[in-house]
């Protein structure tokens, strides 16, 4: 009984300042870590029938980002963390996942990097980035190591990411059943940055920046990217105009169209 009362308080609480973000209209909220033992249905289960019973969905379209992001490590023990947590709420898409970088030397090696990029395919919302992650390179500037650089350069693919440096000296969010007030999103960005973060913060944004530009193909496909389509059917349906120029857009088509052209020609004037 007295689990229960506690789970209840805890339920609550977090209902409450849930809540509270969603009247200011906020747009990111970090959630804490789930326990590491698996004994988070209870935390699991509050936040989706929150989530059910329609929270943030009026400041919701789809296009928007979704507004609440589980913080949990990037290693493989969080990855499985997020996991459970998100098949215990259904997969329900107004839930993210916000991972956190550390210093950690076990990110070597080809399953270390396998570990890593499984990263890519989740629906990443916001990057913590604690300073003890960066390394100093022979001109004393702060770089990520190899992997974790690979990791962020293809985050940077993902639609309204958010990197979020942390302050030097903050500790990674401990896990825990949904313990204290939910993180508002850029609380540690919108402190006065120390010149230790600055460094950080340019580092970041070089990357960022480095970026090459994207090709016709993928700004074309920057609005529906990762986006489940209904399949088209011309031969049964009488599809609109605009439909058929999506589908002359299609590069790879019409370049194998005039290949096969190109050969039919010559061996016909062979």
């Amino acid at each position: 009984a007295e689990n229960a009362d506690a789970a209840e308080v805890r339920r609550a609480m977090l209902e409450t300042e849930l809540r509270w973000a969603s009247h200011l209209g906020l747009r990111g909220v970090l959630l804490a870590a789930p326990s590491p033992d698996g004994r988070g249905s209870g935390y699991a289960r509050a936040l989706n029938e929150l989530l059910l019973e329609g929270l943030f969905a009026e400041h919701q379209s789809e296009e928007s980002p979704a507004p609440i992001a589980l913080r949990v490590p990037v290693s493989g023990k969080g990855w499985l963390a997020w996991n459970r947590f998100r098949m215990a709420c259904d997969h329900h898409p107004r839930l993210a996942v916000a991972i956190e970088l550390t210093k950690d030397k076990a990110w070597k090696g080809a399953k270390a990097e396998r570990e890593l990029q499984r990263w890519l395919g989740e629906p990443v919302r916001f990057v913590v980035i604690h300073a003890d992650a960066f390394l100093t390179n022979p001109q004393g500037y702060p770089v990520l190591p190899r992997s974790l650089k690979a990791l962020l350069l293809g985050l940077f693919r993902h639609r309204d990411l958010q990197v979020i440096i942390a302050a030097p000296g903050e500790a990674a969010e401990p896990p825990g059943e949904g313990a204290g007030a939910p993180a508002v999103a850029g609380e540690a960005a919108e402190a006065v940055a120390s010149p230790g973060t600055e460094a950080l913060l340019n580092y970041v944004a070089r990357l960022f920046q480095g970026q090459p530009q994207p090709t016709s193909v993928e700004r074309f496909s920057s609005s529906h990217f990762d986006t489940l389509q209904a399949p088209l059917q011309p031969l049964q349906d009488n599809l609109e105009s605009e439909t058929y120029e999506i589908f002359e857009t299609d590069p790879v088509k019409y370049a194998q169209y005039e290949e096969a052209v190109l050969a039919f020609l010559r061996d016909r004037l062979a």
